[in-house]
């Protein structure tokens, strides 16, 4: 996702995805990332490289918009939780070292 314009460069080697009216940028995100039709060309050792016509072939049937909206909004809160947990693993992270430190001074 790209969070603001004129901050990436597009070449032939970086393609851009943008959807319809009738998709939910977010939701086609979700939908795409780690999608198992993608997945298939990821080697696991380098860089995944798709051509024009691989992301051609990529059909997914799509709910309404009114739908997408949700399962988008949906997700961007269960990232947002995660987000937060995983903050809140790296304080508790930190403070487990301070402590541990002063113990054995």
């Amino acid at each position: 996702m790209i969070d603001s314009d004129n901050k990436y460069s597009l070449n032939q080697r970086i393609a851009g995805i943008s959807p319809s009216s009738d998709i939910n940028s977010y939701f086609l995100y979700v939908l795409m990332n780690r999608n198992r039709y993608f997945l298939k060309f990821d080697d696991g050792v380098g860089q995944t490289n798709l051509s024009k016509k691989d992301i051609e072939e990529f059909k997914e049937n799509y709910p309404l918009f009114d739908e997408q909206q949700k399962i988008a909004n949906l997700f961007s809160q269960i990232q947002t939780l995660i987000s937060l947990q995983q903050n809140k693993h790296t304080q508790l992270i930190a403070l487990k070292k301070y402590l541990l430190q002063k113990l054995f001074i």
